[in-house]
């Protein structure tokens, strides 16, 4: 499903990503391309986030915050999420969720990506943090810079 075109971004696949304490380094979780509801081991509540609609009508952009803490050092933490959605008009064939590491180079704001198939749909979640909730302003900035950059689901249904 990516199609990235962007030479900023430099992404690789991945079977899991660990989740770390940015205050401790203490393990959160593991971000499995198999079990994707570990990603938020750590979550206490999350809230929508409002970000810019992307310029293509056919793209639907949704957003949220995550608030939690760790269970080692009771650091409070942040992470955002920002998921990207195009539909089909037919019903596409399912495919296996793919998981991969990402970097911007021009930030070095580096993420996690999966990429899914919805009933009619393409779905590409970008997952940024955790950070401690003291940078968590600093990191929502960072995150706006490349919003543009992000990779969006393809044009069609493979």
């Amino acid at each position: 499903m990516n199609s990235n075109r962007n030479r900023m971004i430099h992404i690789e696949a991945a079977e899991t990503i660990p989740v770390t304490c940015p205050h401790c380094a203490a393990a959160l979780g593991m971000i499995d391309v198999q079990n994707l509801a570990q990603r938020r081991l750590w979550e206490r509540e999350s809230e929508p986030l409002s970000i810019a609609q992307p310029k293509d009508a056919a793209v639907a952009a949704e957003a949220g915050v995550i608030h939690g803490a760790c269970p080692a050092c009771s650091a409070e933490l942040t992470a955002f999420w920002i998921a990207f959605e195009r539909d089909h008009a037919v019903n596409a064939a399912a495919v296996a969720p793919r998981l991969s590491a990402a970097l911007h180079a021009g930030s070095f704001t580096a993420w996690t990506v999966i990429e899914h198939r919805k009933f009619c749909g393409d779905v590409v979640e970008h997952h940024f943090g955790p950070v401690t909730a003291a940078d968590a302003d600093e990191a929502f900035a960072r995150i706006r810079e490349i919003l543009a950059d992000l990779p969006r689901p393809p044009l069609e249904a493979a």
